[in-house]
């Protein structure tokens, strides 16, 4: 007997925005923090290969707060819904970092360790902030949004990631615009668009329906207790499928990471051959470099937004595997050809053109996901799938600072690394089966693995022309 699920409807135009405008206000944080971190750390005196070192602290925030916020967000039965509440906490925790990060250079004439301890404790907090937004908004749309839709409401994130993308960069290339200034706009903006989302995405009314249908749902209060355990759980028990998506995906991310550590460095030190020292004579190429580094950004994250609003249409004519394999390669040329040329033109051009591949990885992948699972635990199974993103960020931090350090501190040559990780991951691409008219989905069924059963039971929610076969 087929299960439904009353919190998945069909929604209109304006719920989905309310429902995904927080991610603008998320990209926006994370874009004036690509933009501004690695160059103020390296002007409060960290060496260029410690700063992936500190990046760390992203990867480890996410292994902490993916597994709790997701596990603990699927059981809770609060009145104002289960994800909401750590949506609302992320951001307070979002604004106390970005307050602390930006006042760091004030401590610099009292004690320049104890300028960089404050910096680094800010971007902690900011890091865990970002992880606790973005896991339950993630569910949010899982939950609330029927399967026939997770391809536009993917889109419209895709849509709002650029959006928030073009914002943040535009703040950081302003050159009459300080990184305080900056800060204190995006923090008002995350604090906007927050409130946007909570307060018009109804989801209390759909925890109640959802008791009422699902009654046979246990409850696991040692969720609460050990959320590390079931994550583990999970991740060890995935399906053949499933598993080949988290891969692409780490790989893909695996990619990405230098280039969104070092974009703005690589401009003002390996384009505009600038200096971090404040005292050197390059140093206003330094400044300028970074200004520019962001103004790439800038026109990459137009591109993005861009081609976001034509993603739908496009994967429909030539599918999802397609569309993906063009991307990988799109970002395997780009990246090896910024390691070569060194160029203000060819690397402006190549960062704009990466708009495109950014765009689908922001959206494709989590709409892959959302037709294997059903909202009952997609808490856990998007923060799975955030945990091998944070995988790959991890192992980035811990490898790019040897890399650029042997390669005689030329940031270009770790692109080399990102265009390798894009080429493995075009290769995965081969091995993932895609949604496609009139097929079977009877291959799930050989797992005896809980999210195994979930997919079979997806399967029976899918329209007649929304399943899965080989490719």
């Amino acid at each position: 007997m087929t299960k439904t699920h009353p919190t998945r409807k069909r929604r209109t135009i304006l719920e989905m925005m309310c429902m995904t405008v927080l991610f603008s206000g998320i990209q926006s944080t994370w874009s004036v923090q690509i933009a501004f971190s690695s160059p103020t750390l390296l002007s409060l005196g960290i060496a260029k290969s410690v700063i992936s070192i500190i990046w760390i602290i992203g990867p480890i925030s996410g292994l902490v707060v993916q597994p709790i916020v997701g596990s603990v967000s699927d059981i809770v039965k609060w009145k104002i819904g289960r994800r909401r509440p750590f949506i609302f906490g992320g951001m307070v925790c979002v604004l106390i970092g970005l307050a602390l990060f930006a006042c760091s250079e004030y401590f610099v004439d009292y004690s320049r360790n104890f300028a960089i301890f404050i910096a680094i404790f800010g971007l902690a907090i900011l890091d865990f902030g970002n992880n606790g937004i973005q896991a339950p908004t993630r569910a949010l749309t899982s939950d609330l949004v029927e399967k026939s839709q997770q391809t536009l409401i993917n889109s419209f994130l895709s849509v709002f990631i650029g959006l928030g993308s073009i914002f943040g960069y535009l703040l950081s290339s302003l050159e009459n615009l300080d990184m305080k200034v900056s800060f204190l706009i995006v923090g008002c903006y995350i604090l906007f668009v927050t409130l946007v989302t909570i307060l018009t995405t109804k989801e209390n009314e759909n925890n109640k329906n959802e008791k009422e249908t699902n009654n046979d749902e246990p409850v696991e209060i040692k969720q609460f207790q050990n959320p590390f355990r079931e994550l583990y759980r999970v991740i060890k028990k995935l399906p053949l499928e499933i598993r080949r998506i988290c891969l692409f995906v780490l790989f893909l991310w695996a990619s990405w990471f230098p280039f969104l550590i070092y974009s703005t460095s690589y401009f003002a030190i390996d384009v505009y051959q600038g200096s971090e020292d404040k005292d050197s004579k390059d140093y206003d190429k330094y400044q300028q470099g970074v200004h520019q580094g962001s103004s790439a950004l800038m026109y990459m994250a137009i591109t993005t937004f861009a081609f976001s609003m034509l993603i739908s249409k496009i994967e429909k004519k030539i599918g999802v595997k397609y569309l993906l394999l063009f991307s990988c390669f799109l970002q395997t040329f780009s990246f090896s050809l910024m390691s070569i040329f060194q160029h203000k033109v060819i690397s402006l051009i190549m960062v704009i053109v990466l708009g495109v591949p950014y765009s689908l990885t922001n959206s494709i992948p989590f709409s892959l996901l959302a037709q294997h699972i059903t909202s009952k635990k997609s808490g856990v199974y998007m923060g799975v799938l955030n945990c091998f993103i944070v995988f790959a960020q991890f192992w980035t931090a811990l490898v790019a600072g040897t890399i650029i350090k042997a390669c005689n501190n030329q940031i270009a040559m770790i692109f080399w690394y990102g265009a390798g990780f894009a080429f493995i991951a075009f290769i995965t691409v081969f091995f993932i089966k895609f949604p496609k008219r009139k097929s079977s989905f009877e291959e799930f069924a050989s797992s005896d693995s809980d999210l195994a059963q979930l997919a079979i039971l997806s399967h029976s929610e899918f329209s007649d022309h929304d399943t899965l076969i080989d490719v």
